[in-house]
């Protein structure tokens, strides 16, 4: 195996590595969006579940439990928005990593891997886990022979 194959190879296996990174937490994020739709979506069927028990109530009834009607309607405007916020909040992100990704994909992959380690090095998945696994990245990029050059 000639030299040129050994660094094309190990090329490849950075393409690679840095695509199903990207890959990855594209689909965390967006994985959590759809969580909140869902949320969202159980929120509204609560809703009308309420409010048709509500309508059921006489009068009377109504009077009598107005602070428990009045407490879970509070509950539930609280739930929106903490799922509003949570949802602008993960919008804003998605849109930083796009635009990261977008900015850095111009770089060669040495550099790409280096900016992953450095970016997203220490930081946790929604699952409480690191995002990225450092060893593996570290050893694409030894395979690369690229050790940092030009950052000192």
């Amino acid at each position: 195996m000639s030299w040129f194959d050994i660094v094309k190879d190990a090329k490849e296996d950075g393409e690679k590595f840095y695509e199903a990174f990207k890959k990855a937490i594209i689909e965390q994020v967006t994985g959590a969006l759809e969580e909140l739709d869902k949320d969202e979506k159980r929120l509204q069927e609560a809703e009308r579940t309420h409010e048709a028990m509500i309508s059921s109530l006489s009068p009377m009834e109504r009077v009598m439990i107005k602070p428990l009607i009045d407490r879970q309607i509070e509950s539930r405007e609280e739930a929106r928005a903490e799922m509003n916020s949570a949802r602008k909040m993960l919008n804003s992100q998605l849109k930083e990593i796009k635009d990261m990704f977008l900015e850095s994909d111009q770089f060669p992959i040495e550099t790409r891997l280096v900016v992953l380690r450095d970016q997203f090095g220490e930081f946790p998945g929604f699952d409480g886990n690191p995002i990225i696994n450092i060893k593996t990245l570290d050893d694409v990029i030894h395979n690369l022979g690229f050790q940092g050059k030009g950052f000192e």
